[in-house]
């Protein structure tokens, strides 16, 4: 199995827009904060992303770990709610999901940024991130790779 893997031909950007936002009301996330693990790449996290500032969410958090990737990712979240109109804050919070430290790191600051603001609240969690297919490794916690990342740490940032 040689070869480069490419994200291209999972790339589904020429239809979203229509297929999905059309039949949404405008306003189902307005004055809403909204957080998502896993925002980057072509992957489903940076589109909820994308929709909660399309559909008039205060506040926009990408949890992610922090890489060129999740830079890129903040930078296409910010752009794309400048196209089309919204007034979304667009923050990024590291999250390493491989990391219990991490996730708890994450959790006081993302409790701070929702501080700052009128009501201090987070109003949605998209758990969303998640890898398949990944060496058998154990975690600097001791557990599976897929595990921690999938199901532990997540159920530990909620």
């Amino acid at each position: 199995m040689g070869g480069s893997y490419s994200r291209a031909k999972y790339d589904k950007t020429s239809y979203w827009r229509d297929y999905f936002a059309d039949d949404m009301p405008k306003d189902a996330a307005t004055g809403k904060t909204v957080a998502v693990t896993g925002a980057t790449a072509n992957g489903l996290g940076i589109w909820l992303a994308k929709h909660a500032a399309l559909l008039g969410a205060k506040r926009v958090v990408l949890l992610n770990r922090a890489s060129p990737r999740s830079a890129a990712a903040e930078e296409e979240v910010r752009a794309f709610a400048k196209e089309h109109a919204s007034a979304s804050e667009i923050h990024t919070v590291e999250c390493d999901l491989l990391s219990f430290a991490s996730v708890k790191r994450c959790a006081a600051e993302l409790k701070k940024v929702c501080a700052k603001h009128d009501d201090g609240c987070l109003d949605v969690l998209c758990l969303n991130a998640g890898t398949m297919a990944a060496p058998d490794e154990v975690t600097e916690d001791g557990y599976n790779r897929e595990a921690q990342v999938n199901v532990l740490a997540q159920a530990l940032l909620l």
